[in-house]
């Protein structure tokens, strides 16, 4: 196990105390145990704490590797070491009880502690059991990929107060897995910058110090602990710990951004070939060429029964299949979904590079895009309807504005405009004197934005209105509009600035600044908006944020596979339940929560090139511009 400890600007705050401690067996008893990870932080601490960390990581410890079993319960190591956890955990509450009946009070609520045991289990996989107390985040980084394991840790509510650890989470990780414990302000820096997804690709002391060294701005504010593990290979795992001590932490970070000498505590251990006399190197071959032989035989009667690669494939996949089962220790879903997606993707590699997948992999992806489309609520398409077939001469357009009674059809690359008459299904093209860049349902009618500050309102194929805004800032590039209870709300994506006009088509309309001075996000680079109250911004190319009563609010993580790239239009409304997210490129709808969590997707294979899409004004339709058909699907509530 590769350790790398981290403290960022361990003395800017007096009333800190952050401290890591890592107890590597000593002897063979011991080392049936595993290595032991502690992290601790205690907040507002006062000068009576300075020893309080490394006396509870002493006692956890000291109960950990000395706790004996009867023999009727020496059944497997899982148990054994659950159970020797379970003491170490319940000694630590009852030294903190101690110190609570002596007068050392001021911990409470104020510390932060999580505790790792990480021991070889057979030739492939490790062993992983954790404990928490207070705000930490642990994370597992398998493929490229991050899992928040810390959220399976559920922390029930006790009646007693001292009570700080509960219960203990169980899992396996895997060698080249990569263990990241953050505490929780040093969490939110990397979680900020999204800075944690650079650092799991990295592994030696020379790649991490160029890392921090280049992040040096963003981790100025960074104040706590990170402990980086890296699992390496059974083999040298098992190799004899170092003994000597270590004396501070193995790497620290200061304002001047100073790092110390690492110190891995890993030993490689090579043993010594054994040396064969020849005869002795004859007698041991001759059972390997008889072997050899009657395989060969036997591939000449038989047939090869399995290619080397789509041995190798099935291999990988067990051991996802395998990971995903043990994932289900952690009753994280989300981890073996994670493992899921890993193996199908996989697939997906041997597909466009082969071809057709050969049968015995076609049956794992079967299995595997079950569970897929299950946990992602996929859905695909069966109910779609053909509303409207457009002619092949308006197959330049890419929008639509759904706004009774006539639907409309425009592009940002053409000067002339589609309209549908929804009662008589008769289509009709206008001629327009700029390109349309942006254009909305407003009040029975369509309104259009055209270069540099010209708004157009139509009523079918007329023209009703045309004015000059007046803009509130130079340069100004429009990057969405959406209208709301009458006023008109525009994102300037070179600034990031929102702007609000109340009356917009009275030709002397004045820009309203929408966004408080105090908001430090803005949505630059915005090519979507969408309004039910709050502001669903869409910033290229799948970033969703929410704003509201003119401030930043949250992203929204979607969760989703395959994985979003590219959103490429947006509903919401007042008086629907959740919002409607286009992604053309993968004939996907994602229907989510206004929480951002995941309704269901609707897949359609049938489209040809998924374009834009559009709601009826009662909420009980969806429309889908696909290549020159226009489709309607219900939409249940």
């Amino acid at each position: 196990m590769k350790i790398f400890e981290f403290y960022f600007n361990p003395k800017q705050e007096k009333d800190r105390l952050l401290a890591t401690f890592s107890f590597e067996p000593k002897s063979a008893k011991e080392r049936k145990r595993g290595n032991m990870y502690f992290v601790g932080e205690i907040q507002n601490a006062l000068p009576s704490h300075a020893r309080l960390l490394k006396q509870l990581a002493l006692v956890i410890r000291k109960e950990y590797y000395s706790f004996s079993f009867s023999a009727t319960k020496k059944e497997k190591n899982k148990i054994h070491i659950e159970q020797a956890l379970q003491a170490a955990l319940k000694e630590a509450n009852e030294f903190l009880r101690t110190e609570t009946k002596n007068g050392n009070v001021h911990w409470l609520g104020n510390i932060h502690i999580a505790v790792l045991v990480i021991l070889p289990e057979g030739e492939s996989n490790y062993l992983f059991y954790f404990a928490t107390c207070g705000t930490m985040n642990i994370w597992i980084a398998r493929h490229g990929q991050l899992t928040d394991v810390g959220k399976t840790l559920e922390h029930t509510k006790d009646d007693d107060p001292l009570k700080v650890f509960g219960g203990i989470a169980i899992g396996k990780i895997m060698p080249r897995d990569r263990v990241l414990v953050f505490t929780r302000e040093t969490f939110h820096v990397f979680s900020k910058e999204k800075l944690s997804k650079e650092l799991i690709q990295l592994g030696t002391e020379k790649q991490l110090k160029q890392f921090f060294q280049k992040k040096e701005k963003k981790l100025k504010s960074a104040k706590g602990i990170l402990l980086f593990l890296i699992a390496e290979d059974i083999f040298f795992a098992k190799a004899e710990a170092q003994k000597k001590k270590r004396h501070g932490p193995l790497f620290a970070w200061n304002e001047k951004l100073k790092f110390l000498q690492l110190k891995e505590k890993v030993r490689f251990s090579f043993h010594s070939p054994v040396r064969l006399s020849g005869r002795q190197k004859i007698l041991l071959a001759l059972p390997l060429i008889l072997l050899l032989f009657a395989g060969i035989v036997r591939w000449q009667f038989n047939g090869s029964s399995e290619a080397p690669q789509t041995k190798e494939i099935r291999s990988q996949l067990e051991k996802y299949l395998q990971d995903a089962d043990n994932a289900m220790i952690f009753k994280d879903q989300e981890y073996a979904m994670g493992l899921f997606k890993q193996a199908q993707q996989l697939l997906d590699s041997y597909k466009r590079d082969n071809g057709v997948l050969p049968a015995e992999l076609a049956s794992y992806e079967e299995k595997i895009i079950g569970k897929i489309y299950g946990f992602y609520l996929i859905e695909e398409m069966s109910n779609a309807q053909v509303f409207f077939q457009v002619p092949d001469s308006a197959s330049v357009y890419s929008n639509i504005i759904f706004q009774p009674p006539y639907l409309y059809l425009y592009s940002k690359e053409t000067s002339q405009m589609g309209v549908i008459s929804l009662s008589d299904q008769t289509f009709r093209q206008v001629a327009l004197e700029a390109k349309m860049l942006e254009g909305i349902p407003f009040h029975g009618t369509a309104l259009f934005f055209a270069e540099p500050n010209i708004l157009l309102q139509f009523n079918g194929d007329s023209l009703i209105k045309k004015v000059a805004l007046e803009l509130p800032e130079s340069p100004f590039q429009l990057g969405a509009m959406a209208e709301y209870e009458s006023a008109l709300y525009m994102i300037n994506s070179l600034s990031g600035s929102i702007i609000k006009y109340e009356n917009p088509l009275k030709g002397n309309a004045k820009p309203i600044a929408w966004l408080r001075f105090s908001t430090q996000e803005k949505p630059r680079g915005a090519v979507l908006l969408a309004i039910d109250a709050h502001l669903w911004i869409v910033i290229s190319p799948y970033t969703l944020q929410q704003y509201y009563k003119g401030e930043y609010r949250k992203e929204i993580q979607i969760d989703t596979f395959p994985v979003l790239e590219n959103i490429s239009g947006i509903i919401a409304k007042k008086d629907l339940p959740h919002l409607y997210l286009l992604e053309k490129a993968k004939k996907r709808i994602l229907v989510l929560s206004k929480t951002g969590e995941m309704i269901k997707q609707i897949h359609g294979e049938q489209f040809r090139d998924l374009k834009d899409i559009a709601v009826s004004d009662d909420g009980q339709s969806l429309y889908l511009f696909d290549s020159a058909t226009i489709y309607r699907i219900p939409i249940t509530r």
